[in-house]
């Protein structure tokens, strides 16, 4: 390895990421003035008595490009701009013009697209406007498929996002902030109508037409409905029709990476297209030409899959990679990978949020810096050992480089990852290859069908291949929990255990060990500290009851058996709260009142409609039970009255000391007027419905037995 100096652009992105971070992450940002600081930092180095003038200029150095990074990321947040939609006065009877920035996908009865907004029609007058609107349009008011580029007028009734109902769960607010969407509408028939004329970028409206072309050619062949969507994901990027049960396959055995066209999913085509057009290799004009098709490849991919932008930001950034490799631009080939990192990040210093992006340069950066140890330490002469120890070690290498990000965003670890992907790799690409040669047999009919027939028996292979990893014993250990804090220690770790293989340096191995033993010390005191405690969670879940009460990393979930069973519903909503409790053991009790229930922990217990947590105890109310509000001595014994189910009338005469808790389930049908006559009378209340999830926790106290 060679030494810092060796890597400039190395040395320019860390402070540049770090600007960024502290801009879109922490909402930390800097005027033009901090300019001063790395300025007068560098004319101080410049004394001639001045002495350690290196390292005052590397402070100014690193300094610069920080500051440069924060205010490039606050310029490109677009809410802060004096004329985004949201700050001009609009009331429902004004529209907003712009046009479809994103191609439409179907979700449930919806179609849902991005709002590219130029104006503001108010009070009959355009009022020029920036920002981008998230939309759902029904698919029952639309006459014709849309498209990317149509221009809309639509009546304004925008809302921000609402935060998460449930602790840990996918947040929305989050997920489209870091895509510069800060608004969602939903609209009704009669609020917008599409213009007859387009915008936006022709070179993408006509990659998604050619997406969409494709797409329906596909369609035409007899290729079964999972392998269909698998087959449309690999090849064209589009994943909308791929069904929850193959992805939770995917996402469990640690090959989501194939369904999704990303910076890895690209890399592994590119290695194989560049293995295959070796024998270009040794002639400076041959390498020329290697070159370039490989770069017409890599965009012509990008073109039928629609100029998605993890495509096009992959397709950058292997691009500049393979100019910088041909023309030997730099000294090495970090420097050219964290140069197309800043060439993006320049373009949009938002791609640092995004889990792609992320996951790309980390795989990359695995792959770069292990592979080559692991190639030093075996060789075989024969091919397929070679092969397959070369996929298992590109395998590890990348899964290395990602571990922090998985367990961050995805909380769990394939354990049978390596032979998953020593068959994924090499099947997925064979099907990519393959479903561009269906392009064309398609032409000759029959032959085309036979061709589509052996790649629809690849594909079930596939599919089929990893359903049974997936089913071996513990093929996928979760729930993980896992913070920012322990991926960055963890990420420092593996650095330092890296480096150590190539300097074979005792300060490293030392200090892989000093920060191995922060992360165990960090990890257990996080665990010690959700262990010591008892938790209630009434989730909120659309028409259902679903409580969950747990402690030590064991917990129960009071449900419907059919909402526990639902692997997608489970994944979504309970899932990362479990995670976070490292909860690794959960038992369903119905939630049916008339069932006769028991269950008992040394922190918690559950007997008939009593959740007892510690000390204080929760009651369960449905329709059947509900007149127990009315019998004071015994309700203000309780800590909280967990209310369900329909309730044809409920007439709360006195305050009581309980909190009342309305689940999901929980209808009336004068509902609103009940809930404004608890707060006239000051009743402590929680509507899970409007409010979100209601949690509750205290340190743990055993049970007396």
């Amino acid at each position: 390895m060679e030494k810092l100096n060796q890597f400039p652009f190395v040395k320019i992105v860390i402070p540049f990421c770090t600007g960024i971070y502290l801009g879109i992450f922490q909402n930390f940002y800097l005027s033009f003035l901090f300019f001063a600081l790395p300025l007068l930092l560098f004319l101080i180095s410049l004394l001639k008595k001045f002495k350690n003038k290196r390292t005052w200029q590397g402070t100014s150095f690193f300094v610069f490009f920080l500051i440069l990074g924060n205010i490039l990321s606050f310029y490109n947040t677009e809410l802060f701009r004096s004329n985004h939609f949201s700050k001009i006065a609009i009331s429902n009877q004004d529209y907003l013009i712009g046009y479809l920035n994103e191609s439409p996908t179907i979700k449930g009865e919806s179609y849902k697209s991005v709002l590219k907004i130029n104006s503001v029609l108010k009070d009959k007058k355009k009022v020029a406007a920036v920002g981008n609107l998230l939309v759902y349009f029904k698919k029952a008011d639309l006459n014709e498929k849309i498209k990317y580029g149509q221009n809309i007028i639509i009546k304004a009734n925008f809302n921000e996002f609402t935060p998460p109902p449930n602790p840990f769960q996918f947040s929305a607010k989050d997920y489209y902030y870091f895509k510069n969407i800060y608004h969602v509408q939903f609209s009704d028939f009669g609020d917008f109508r599409f213009l007859n004329s387009y915008s936006g970028n022709p070179f993408q409206k006509f990659a998604l037409d050619t997406r969409d072309n494709l797409i329906e050619l596909y369609n035409k062949f007899n290729i079964p409905e999972d392998e269909l969507s698998v087959l449309k994901a690999l090849v064209l990027g589009y994943d909308d029709d791929v069904s929850d049960e193959v992805i939770l396959t995917y996402s469990a055995t640690g090959v989501m990476h194939i369904l999704s066209v990303s910076g890895l999913h690209i890399g592994v085509v590119y290695l194989v297209l560049r293995y295959l057009l070796s024998f270009l290799n040794g002639n400076r004009k041959k390498e020329l030409l290697k070159l370039i098709l490989l770069i017409v490849f890599l965009w012509v991919y990008s073109l039928v899959t629609g100029f998605s932008s993890s495509v096009v930001r992959a397709a950058l950034m292997f691009s500049i990679f393979s100019i910088g490799t041909y023309y030997k631009l730099f000294n090495n080939i970090f420097n050219i990978l964290s140069f197309s990192a800043l060439v993006l990040l320049v373009i949009d210093p938002f791609y640092l949020a995004n889990v792609g992006f992320q996951l790309s340069y980390f795989a990359l950066l695995g792959i770069l810096l292990l592979q080559p140890l692991f190639a030093q330490w075996y060789s075989s002469q024969n091919y397929i050992v070679n092969f397959i120890y070369s996929t298992s070690t590109v395998s590890i290498a990348a899964t290395a480089g990602t571990l922090a990000f998985n367990l961050y965003y995805y909380h769990q670890f394939p354990l049978y990852f390596i032979p998953a992907n020593i068959i994924a790799i090499p099947m997925s690409t064979l099907i990519i290859y393959g479903g561009f040669l269906l392009i064309p047999l398609s032409l000759l009919g029959y032959i085309g069908i036979l061709f589509s027939s052996l790649l629809t028996k690849i594909i079930t292979l596939l599919n089929y291949s990893l359903d049974f990893i997936d089913s071996l014993p513990y093929s996928n250990l979760q729930p993980i929990s896992f913070t920012k804090l322990e991926g960055f220690i963890l990420i420092v770790a593996t650095f330092f255990l890296t480096m150590f293989f190539y300097h074979k340096s005792k300060k490293l191995l030392f200090a892989f060990a000093a920060v191995s033993l922060i992360f165990i010390f960090y990890n257990s005191f996080l665990f010690y500290q959700k262990s010591n405690t008892s938790q209630l969670l009434v989730y909120k879940i659309k028409n259902h009851t679903a409580i969950e009460i747990s402690s030590r990393k064991e917990s129960i979930f009071i449900s419907k058996k059919d909402l526990f069973e639902n692997q997608w519903m489970q994944k979504f909503h309970c899932q990362p709260y479990r995670s976070s409790l490292y909860i690794s053991s959960t038992k369903w009790i119905n939630d049916s009142i008339s069932v006769n229930r028991n269950y008992r922990t040394p922190n918690f217990a559950l007997q008939e409609n009593i959740i007892a947590l510690g000390k204080d105890k929760f009651l369960l109310l449905d329709q059947s039970n509900y007149h127990l509000l009315h019998e004071h001595k015994f309700i203000n014994n309780f800590k909280g009255i967990i209310l369900s189910g329909t309730f044809k009338f409920l007439n709360l005469k006195k305050k009581v000391k309980p909190i009342l808790i309305f689940d999901s389930t929980f209808n009336n049908p004068f509902k609103s007027s009940l809930l404004a006559k608890l707060k006239k009378n000051n009743q402590n209340f929680w509507d899970v419905t409007s409010m979100g999830a209601f949690f509750y926790e205290q340190k743990s106290n055993l049970i007396n037995s």
